[in-house]
């Protein structure tokens, strides 16, 4: 960069006027070895001028707190590279110092998808993404076996080498078991048995399929069936209620 020259006119008693002049001076300014940063996107770093100067000039201006600080703060939204002008009491710059910042990109990472399962049982959830895990149960492995009385959210959170994460998660709904309960009358063998399914489920979900077995090999899919029995006999029924 060239410093401005600049006149000054001094006026004397004899109407002259004596001029000083200041040369335009060349300044070969001094460069610093760069900086690096790696930070994930949305976070800020803080910049630093190595030395001190009386002003600084930081280019470009996007991302920074102040352009004009020893110590601006940088969240760019991609990689830059800010360089800082040193500049003097004349307004001369005579060093400058590179900063390389390097916005790196998320893992990518898919995780299983909203599963519901019956009380009692286990469900097996999985992350798939070439990076560490780590899931608010605790567990850091791809893949874990959730075992859970309660409907609950569960988070999975993939972090990479240089700690970008990436956050997913996965509703696991929990279904009540049904109370498998009927009523049916002994009888004779030329009448018809009748069964009254009297099976209850907690409020939030209904029944919705039935699964009757008569003891005799034969089936029934009612919610209330009858059946003739062929033979004398005693006959243990099965009732199996679906949510």
């Amino acid at each position: 960069p060239i410093c401005t020259p600049w006149i000054s006119a001094k006026p004397i008693s004899t109407g002259h006027a004596i001029l000083l002049l200041r040369p335009s001076v060349f300044i070969n300014s001094v460069a610093v070895p760069a900086l690096s940063y790696n930070i994930c996107p949305g976070d800020s770093i803080p910049l630093s001028a190595t030395d001190a100067a009386v002003n600084y000039s930081w280019f470009p201006p996007t991302g920074l707190s102040n352009p004009l600080i020893r110590n601006p703060i940088a969240k760019p939204i991609k990689t830059t590279n800010y360089y800082v002008n040193y500049i003097d009491g004349s307004g001369c710059p005579y060093k400058f110092e590179y900063f390389h910042v390097y916005v790196k990109t998320p893992p990518i990472m898919t995780a299983s998808n909203d599963t519901a399962v019956c009380n009692g049982n286990t469900v097996t959830l999985r992350a798939v993404s070439d990076t560490s895990f780590i899931w608010n149960t605790g567990q850091t492995t791809a893949s874990i076996i959730i075992d859970t009385s309660v409907t609950s959210t569960v988070w999975v959170t993939a972090v990479n080498r240089y700690g970008c994460k990436t956050t997913d998660s996965v509703k696991v709904t929990i279904y009540p078991l049904p109370v498998s309960q009927f009523n049916a009358a002994d009888i004779c063998l030329a009448d018809t048995a009748s069964f009254h399914n009297t099976s209850t489920v907690a409020s939030s979900t209904t029944i919705s399929n039935y699964l009757w077995n008569f003891g005799d090999g034969n089936t029934s899919i009612l919610k209330n069936p009858t059946h003739h029995y062929s033979n004398i006999g005693h006959y243990a029924v099965n009732l199996v209620n679906t949510t």
